[in-house]
């Protein structure tokens, strides 16, 4: 294929449907200053378009071009089609780096919803070049990203989320999107606890015949992540507790009362309680911490006195299932 080098006015790109772009975020600092001070040495990809040229690939440039205010562009003319210029431009791009999960759920909807190539030729051409499983359970998971809107992925990206906690958003409904991305923010869950709360919320959301954003409303969702009265860990506790109750009111009230009985206890020093989730079973486990033979004799004649105690009574008759 032969391509023709120029250097055209910036204007006359057609800029009003990038769809081809794929690239996030849209600059990038390290160019840009490149750009400020050398100019653009890599020449756009374009296709001439009547008077104007429609941009194939280097969009990035491109912006920061008109940021800069640059009046001429260097550019290459190639008569390609949109499918061979974004897998040509897809070539370029991941020999110098990875695609980050933004770009890479841009790029599998351009080609599946603009380009509507088959979903097999996809899986089949394009998932290996990005380095990824060739099932269609991948597409399933990552085109949904791309739903999300330009500035909550910039709020994910530059606070660092992690690729399967952005992933998981894609079993919330979209305008709970900012309370959850807000959560994984400022709480910072590990992904099983993030995906328990996504779960809870939209199991409660089934039962209650109410959406998911009813649901966090109802709950105070996003003031409690927002609060400054408590630590993050314990905001996410409370969270957690707070959809626990709502989903089974019977059994988040007994685990309360334990937790109440726990403390009356006053466990001596070293020592640590830990009941069985409910119906389990009806043991009790102990892990004790000492330093030295005589502190297990302190250990062991608080434990003696801590035997009489009525709340350990109390906590295996709930066990037990007796509440009375």
């Amino acid at each position: 294929m032969i391509c023709t080098f120029a250097v055209i006015s910036i204007k006359s790109l057609l800029q009003e449907h990038p769809l081809l772009c794929y690239s996030f975020p849209p600059t990038d600092p390290l160019l840009e200053t490149s750009i400020s001070e050398f100019g653009i040495m890599s020449p756009l990809l374009v296709r001439k378009s009547g008077d104007a040229y429609f941009v194939l690939s280097g969009f990035r440039r491109l912006n920061i071009a008109l940021k800069l205010n640059l009046k001429e562009i260097p550019v290459l003319i190639c008569d390609m089609d949109n499918v061979t210029a974004l897998r040509c431009s897809l070539s370029e791009n991941t020999s110098r780096r990875p695609l980050n999960i933004f770009e890479k759920a841009a790029l599998l909807d351009i080609l599946l919803n603009v380009l509507t190539l088959p979903e097999q030729t996809v899986i089949r051409d394009y998932l290996p070049l990005l380095g990824l499983n060739t099932h269609r359970s991948v597409v399933d998971k990552i085109v949904p990203v791309n739903k999300l809107s330009v500035q909550q992925k910039t709020s994910l990206y530059h606070a660092g989320i992690e690729e399967d906690k952005i992933l998981s958003l894609r079993l919330a409904d979209s305008d709970t999107y900012d309370t959850f991305i807000a959560l994984l923010i400022h709480l910072k869950p590990g992904i099983n606890k993030f995906n328990q709360i996504i779960e809870l919320v939209t199991e409660i959301s089934r039962r209650d015949k109410k959406s998911m954003r009813t649901i966090c409303d109802e709950l105070k969702f996003d003031e409690l992540i927002h609060s400054e009265d408590h630590p993050a860990s314990q905001r996410l506790n409370m969270l957690r507790m707070a959809l626990q109750d709502r989903r089974n009111p019977a059994v988040s009230a007994t685990e309360n009362y334990i937790s109440a009985k726990l403390h009356a206890l006053k466990l001596p020093a070293g020592v640590r309680l830990s009941t069985p989730n409910l119906c389990e079973n009806t043991n009790i486990t102990m892990d004790i911490s000492i330093k030295s033979p005589e502190s297990l004799k302190q250990i062991a004649e608080k434990l003696a006195v801590m035997s009489d105690n009525p709340a350990l009574s109390d906590i295996f008759n709930c066990l037990k299932g007796d509440l009375s």
